[in-house]
């Protein structure tokens, strides 16, 4: 690092966020159970205060905010800087005067732009975060500041965060003093040459507060809400955002037509700009991800209906089961051209602007797996026609709705193990009818993912149907749903879900576990 910066004073050493897997291997256990976690931490950050100091550096690093920092520092060197992050724009900020009192060299603070792992900043937060921090370190003497961004990625685009990387240059110099109202003007007037006096309100409304606060389509400013739902395959996303968490669903019309609006007045500033137009071609294509993410849900629900229509119809009418299979399939279809100039668009900010490549391959796989399912369901209509498929296929398979979806308990690190633990739910109140019951396995958070052995039904105790294979949620899911049969209602009996899972590496994993019947 001192060869590839050296003009730079500083180094910076990380050191956030690390506390789950710190002192866990055999030579660390044994070094804290000598002395305590503390000295272990105060250990590892003076040998790299040391390597910086070897090279004529200062080093910055972040804290811990699990309060191990604070807890050794009669144990560490003084000579080093905390980086002291904070992004959401509270009313006070204390830990400065913490850190200075504990009698460091001297402490940064360290706001940010809030775009991480979502498609579009949070700009609200963002004008907050970063104003109130710089000003707060002012005022209690800090030497400098470091305003940060995070993970252009998961469809964030660095050209979409450039307001609040400027804006950080602008409180650096003024603290914030002028009004935010006056920072879009100046911004909208020298970065895109808006001459106008309200182009100040244009910036807004087209990049600041694209969608209104109230109503539906406020939701679009839940960036990891919306940015999972645009993220999800087309066969978990009514499952996972209609039926699991509806607030999608019910706002997706809203959603498309507040973001079409967006897009619009996008198009006019790019039309008037006379300076870096076309960088606000990322914008529109931040709103289109959010649009389509809304679309997908529409279309899939149209779909869903579609498949159904076509259920009531047999045996009666293999024409108009067909048809109505057909309109299925053009539904997904219609998704395939926007998620194709998506992934056209990915890519380009990728090679040329700053964005992630994966970004651009997940788009192509999205699109893959509507085309995919689009064919899957085209090729269902086509055999009813030629009369080589009799009935219809469980829509489950395509992703779509049929009977309830129902949430029957959760997991946490209190019942985790890493070589084996028995999860047991009662859903006697669930199970009205016989038929076929799927269990989801969907880890929520934590370090550890869960992995599931066997998943069985137990009727008073007897185990009647039983799915064993291997499937494991964690970052990723694989062959995390579970089927079963019952074949007969018992009135009066107990049913319980039992499952033989693990936790990998540790026992910090936690999630929900989800009855999925069938239609009566």
């Amino acid at each position: 690092m001192a060869e590839q910066f050296p003009n730079s004073q500083y180094i910076h050493v990380g050191g956030d966020e690390f506390e789950t897997g710190f002192g866990k291997c055999e030579q660390c256990r044994a070094k804290v159970e000598q002395g305590s976690v503390e000295a272990l931490y105060a250990e590892h950050m003076n040998r790299l205060n040391e390597l910086c100091n070897k090279h004529g550096r200062t080093m910055l690093f972040w804290p811990s905010h699990t309060g191990l920092t604070l807890g050794a520092t009669d144990l560490l060197q003084m000579d080093c800087i905390p980086t002291e992050w904070i992004y959401h724009g509270p009313a006070t900020y204390p830990a400065i005067k913490q850190y200075q009192e504990a009698g460091f060299e001297d402490v940064w603070v360290s706001p940010a732009v809030v775009c991480f792992s979502r498609i579009w900043p949070d700009y609200r937060t963002t004008w907050r975060g970063i104003r109130g921090f710089l000003q707060a370190g002012a005022e209690k003497g800090c030497g400098g500041c470091m305003t940060t961004t995070w993970e252009w990625q998961r469809g964030g685009i660095v050209t979409n965060s450039l307001p609040g990387m400027v804006y950080a240059a602008e409180c650096a110099w003024s603290l914030g003093r002028a009004p935010v109202a006056d920072y879009e003007r100046r911004y909208a007037q020298h970065w895109l040459g808006l001459s106008a006096e309200d182009a100040g309100e244009r910036l807004d409304e087209a990049l600041i507060e694209p969608w209104s606060r109230d109503g539906l389509a406020a939701l679009c400013y839940d960036g990891r809400l919306i940015t999972a739902v645009w993220w999800a395959p087309p066969r978990a996303a009514l499952r996972d955002f209609a039926a699991k968490n509806p607030r999608p669903m019910e706002a997706a019309s809203a959603i498309v037509e507040a973001t079409d609006a967006a897009i619009a007045r996008v198009g006019s500033i790019e039309g008037d700009a006379t300076r870096n137009a076309d960088l606000l071609a990322h914008t529109k294509l931040a709103y289109t991800m959010v649009r389509e993410s809304a679309h997908r849900l529409l279309a899939m629900q149209a779909a869903s209906g579609d498949y159904a229509e076509a259920r009531k119809a047999l045996p009666d009418d293999r024409e108009a089961a067909a048809g109505h299979v057909d309109d299925a399939a053009n539904a997904v279809r219609e998704l395939a051209e926007p998620l194709a100039a998506i992934h056209a668009g990915l890519l380009q900010a990728a090679e040329q602007v700053g964005a992630a490549m994966g970004d651009a391959e997940r788009a192509e796989k999205l699109h893959a797996d509507v085309v995919a399912l689009a064919d899957e369901l085209q090729g269902v209509a086509d055999g009813l026609r030629a009369g080589t498929i009799e009935e219809l296929p469980d829509g489950r398979q395509f992703g779509f709705i049929s009977g309830r979806i129902i949430r029957i308990g959760t997991w946490g690190p209190e019942q985790m193990s890493e070589e084996h633990a028995e999860l047991r739910y009662d859903v006697t109140a669930q199970i009205v009818q016989p038929g076929q019951i799927s269990i989801e396995w969907d880890y929520t958070r934590g370090a550890h993912a869960l992995t599931i052995g066997r998943t069985a039904l137990l009727v008073d105790g007897e185990e009647v149907s039983v799915d064993e294979h291997a499937g494991n949620t964690g970052a990723s899911d694989r062959g995390n749903v579970y089927h079963l049969t019952l074949d007969e209602l018992r009135e009066g009996a107990k049913y319980e879900i039992v499952a033989d899972v693990a936790s990998r590496g540790g026992t910090d994993s936690r999630g929900d576990v989800w009855l999925l019947l069938g239609e009566n």
